[in-house]
């Protein structure tokens, strides 16, 4: 099992003295990645999960909750 966590130099990852080998899971955690990996690999070596990532998530909701404030020169302020 394996997390791709960002989009590039996924084929890469798996190269491993000039062989290429892929683990028989591989997560992603939104749908651009999954439409990439499914792309690059093939499906019946390895199969594609989507997990929420918490840690994102937690970004979102508290950067809703923020005040934004914009003042002259075009400066946004989150408080």
């Amino acid at each position: 099992m394996s997390f791709l966590d960002h989009w590039v130099n996924y084929k890469e990852r798996f190269v491993r003295n000039k062989k290429f080998i892929l683990p028989d899971y591989l997560i992603v955690t939104d749908e651009e990645s999954k439409k990439l990996a499914a792309r690059i690999f093939n499906k019946k070596q390895t199969k594609l999960i989507k997990i929420i990532n918490p840690y994102l998530e937690n970004i979102k909701k508290n950067f809703y909750k923020k005040k934004i404030t914009i003042v002259k020169n075009n400066f946004i302020f989150f408080s």
